[in-house]
């Protein structure tokens, strides 16, 4: 969604400010949501602005983009379960290394498990 523009931004606080109407009135004169007048209410108290957010992370917070070394990575460590491989390759999570395995068609079969259980 595309943010709204800093002018809308300082024509709703201005009406908020300068007339004694409920913020539900604004609201539907502007047409946005009540609630986004509050956070601007905020924003422009906490940090003085009332600026968009830009260039903030969108997406999974972290990739592994070389699946062959990933590849590598879980057959040199097989006894590790997901949690415990995310920990050793450092600065991602379980669901990231899952994607991945994913990605590559790589499973966990059943003959590997029972190979750590009775080995």
């Amino acid at each position: 969604m595309k943010a709204y523009s800093m002018d809308l931004r300082k024509r709703v606080i201005d009406k908020v400010k300068e007339q004694n109407i409920p913020l539900n009135e604004i609201a539907k004169m502007f047409n946005i949501g009540e609630r986004t007048i509050y956070r601007w209410q905020k924003k422009l108290a906490t940090t003085g602005n009332l600026q968009a957010v830009v260039n903030y992370q969108k997406g999974h917070s972290h990739k592994i983009i070389d699946l062959k070394k990933i590849e590598e990575f879980v057959q040199s460590n097989p006894n590790l379960n997901l949690k415990e491989l995310a920990q050793k390759w450092g600065n991602v999570g379980p669901s990231t290394i899952n994607r991945a395995l994913h990605k590559i068609n790589f499973s966990f079969n059943a003959s590997s498990i029972l190979n750590k259980l009775f080995n």
